[in-house]
């Protein structure tokens, strides 16, 4: 079932990247005020008709970490806005894959097979001729 969830993940972050261009906004935090009276609806709605209760406040400290996508989001916008292309912008954002692939790594005592660290390094690698040659 997580790869379910893994695949919307990643339709939901290929409009996280078009929706700047789609649909331009002169004010970038206009946006980030609708997403988020969003998602506090649908996160309500879904714990409620997931978990059976409004809200568990165990669930704070994720919250507040998970807030700080709301600077990403906005660092975004103001990038496109300001006349980044998508490829480069959505290539350099998603450098975090490595980084948490890192913090996974040290932090939680993850293990990789030789062929997943060949896959970060060919990515990171990919990354630079991305960067480097773009227009």
């Amino acid at each position: 079932m997580w790869i379910l969830w893994a695949f919307v993940a990643m339709f939901g972050s290929t409009l996280w990247y078009i929706g700047p261009k789609l649909f331009p906004s002169q004010n970038p935090f206009s946006p980030l005020v609708i997403s988020g009276i969003a998602g506090i609806i649908i996160g309500l709605v879904g714990s409620k008709i997931f978990h059976k209760t409004w809200f568990d406040p165990a669930a704070i400290p994720l919250g507040i970490l998970l807030s700080f996508a709301l600077i990403t989001t906005l660092s975004l916008i103001l990038s496109l806005n300001a006349g980044g292309k998508i490829g480069p912008v959505s290539v350099i954002i998603e450098i975090s894959i490595i980084l948490a692939t890192l913090a996974s790594i040290f932090f939680f005592k993850e293990h990789l097979h030789w062929l997943q660290i060949l896959g970060i390094v060919l990515a990171a690698m990919g990354i630079g001729l991305v960067l480097f040659f773009q227009k």
